[in-house]
């Protein structure tokens, strides 16, 4: 497997390539005067990455529309305009730095086509950039129950084009070149578990700050998603029904000035489409996920997604499909690589290279606020204050499976022990019946 210092060394150029390839759209940023992100393709979700993986996410989509929903809610077609096209490709990349931190990339290209009367036409380019981070601030250890986890997310979006250069050339406008800047959190509930997977429901609500006097905004999400169990390879599809949304918080001041009705502002960048130069917009918008796992490291998926309602923005359909492909683990937010295929230094700092282990005992109760657990042997078995146990979970066959913690010996009985964790190698919940390992040092 190599020696550890080439396999720090790897990992470190690992680390050290994505801070460079996250400083090339920072790098365009600083020398850029202008910026803004894309308000209704791409969404507010959690992007946390799987802890020391390095996974890239390839998407291609196609979204069109002719309608607007008004500053009243109703749905009009825009004087004029046939059809907005737009066919995009995105190339994200996400790597968790560790179990808390993960840090996210997104590079997006588009072509748009125009159908319109005064000014069809079409224009290419790279449109909005994104940079964000996300931290784990709190995971329940238990597998299931309404407080799974609770992470915190920052994030930046910019374009790389010109609208000045697109109204030079009569070619519709990529965004609206404002620079958007939110922060806000994520709350994932485990509401079951089974065999073949977990079906959760999360919920997500940030706060928008945009330049170019564009309003605030409160980006939302609610999703219910189910992932398959790795170990389940009989079922390899998961999915996700989510409803997704931006809310103004009407802080643009032309909109007051305006006086805003369907007719009194369009966007000749776009044909009159609110897809740019929106004021005050808020939408809604019902999307549904399937993913298929090819392998342990690469999910194929395929969306679609259509508008529900919303203010002073446009209406359409949208679908994409792609692939995650992760270089270092599964391709799934919260999974773990197999101990089998793992280095000693992934495998977790206290259980590095091979153990022998000289006693075995079965863990009885587990308590998660304390964090302890209670073992089933005590020290009629020679259990002693101080010694050392790796916890390993089950397998739904009922053999041994991969060392998810490090626990100390606090207290003893004559048939049972307490323990207190002290590290976790996985991030795993501990249950009754895990195996408890005395290491030989």
């Amino acid at each position: 497997m190599g020696s550890p210092d080439k396999l720090w060394h790897r990992l470190s150029v690992r680390k050290n390539g994505l801070l460079s390839l996250l400083g090339l759209p920072l790098s365009a940023l600083i020398y850029s005067g202008q910026a803004h992100a894309d308000f209704y393709l791409h969404h507010w979700e959690n992007h946390r990455a799987v802890p020391n993986a390095l996974t890239l996410d390839l998407q291609a989509a196609y979204f069109e529309s002719n309608t607007n929903f008004d500053p009243d809610g109703l749905r009009y077609i825009p004087s004029a305009l046939s059809l907005y096209q737009r066919i995009q490709t995105d190339l994200g990349i996400s790597y968790g730095w560790s179990p808390q931190l993960s840090f996210y990339g997104r590079a997006a290209w588009a072509r748009i086509e125009l159908q319109h009367t005064s000014r069809p036409g079409n224009g290419y380019g790279f449109t909005d950039q994104t940079l964000g981070a996300n931290f784990r601030v709190f995971k329940s250890a238990r597998e299931t129950g309404l407080l799974g986890s609770i992470d915190l997310q920052a994030q930046l979006d910019f374009p790389l084009y010109d609208n000045s250069v697109a109204d030079a050339n009569l070619t519709p406008h990529l965004g609206d070149q404002s620079m958007d800047a939110t922060i806000g959190a994520f709350l994932t509930s485990n509401l079951h578990k089974s065999r073949s997977g977990i079906l959760s429901l999360s919920g997500g609500l940030g706060y928008t700050y945009r330049t170019l006097s564009y309003s605030a905004a409160l980006p939302w999400s609610v999703a219910a998603s189910f992932e398959p169990n790795p170990e389940d390879r009989q079922n390899r599809f998961g999915g996700q029904l989510a409803i997704l949304g931006v809310a103004s918080l009407s802080t643009d001041p032309r909109g007051s000035s305006l006086g805003l009705t369907s007719s009194a502002f369009t966007s000749p960048g776009t044909g009159g489409s609110y897809m740019s130069a929106a004021i005050n917009p808020s939408l809604a918008t019902l999307r549904g996920r399937l993913t298929v796992d090819a392998t342990e490291e690469l999910r194929f998926f395929a969306q679609g997604a259509t508008s529900l309602f919303g203010g002073a923005a446009p209406g359409g359909t949208f679908f994409s499909g792609g692939m995650e492909f992760s270089l270092d683990g599964p391709a799934r937010g919260d999974a773990t690589k197999h101990s089998a295929s793992m280095t000693p230094e992934e495998y977790g700092k206290a259980n590095q290279g091979f153990i022998s282990y000289a006693f075995e005992a079965r863990v009885l109760r587990v308590n998660d606020r304390l964090n302890m657990i209670k073992l089933d042997k005590g020290s009629s078995e020679g259990v002693q204050t101080g010694q050392i146990f790796d916890i390993f979970k089950v397998n739904p066959d009922r053999s041994p499976g991969e060392a998810i913690a490090r626990a100390r010996v606090t207290s003893v009985k004559t048939d049972e022990a307490a323990l207190t964790i002290t590290e976790y190698f996985k991030e795993v919940w501990i249950e009754e019946g895990f195996i408890a390992k005395r290491p030989l040092h």
